[in-house]
């Protein structure tokens, strides 16, 4: 959601239409079903608008689990999780390969036309992890 703060000054509707004409861009909002932000005014020193920023919470949070796309998030971001770990633990267990006898050897190979590069990454993972 997009958050206009201090509705009440100058400034504030030329916000609020440069916002709707972002949204009019199109992008992954325009797409049919695609949860699109609203746009809400607020004064929050003066406690205007914050009911209607909870309602807007509340809505995106019944999308979410309405079209599936809050399990869609939460997979996306527990791959990514594993995967970061996972090459963590790989880099630790190589090691700094970077200027190694390994590195060089199979370098020289690939230049040669001995290999191409992605065996050479092979077999210095194969090497290297064994």
């Amino acid at each position: 959601m997009f958050v206009v703060n201090k509705a009440d000054r100058d400034g504030a509707e030329q916000t609020v239409r440069d916002l709707r004409y972002m949204q009019s861009l199109g992008g992954r909002h325009s797409t049919a079903g695609a949860w699109r932000p609203p746009i809400v005014r607020t004064v929050a020193s003066k406690g205007e608008g914050i009911d209607e920023v909870l309602a807007a919470i509340d809505k995106h949070a019944d999308w979410l689990a309405r079209t599936g796309e809050r399990a869609r998030r939460r997979r996306a971001r527990a791959c990514a999780e594993i995967e970061a770990i996972a090459l963590a633990a790989l880099r630790e267990r190589i090691g700094d390969v970077h200027g190694s006898a390994a590195l060089d050897a199979l370098a020289a190979r690939v230049v040669a036309g001995e290999t191409d590069p992605y065996t050479a990454a092979d077999d210095l993972v194969a090497t290297v992890t064994a």
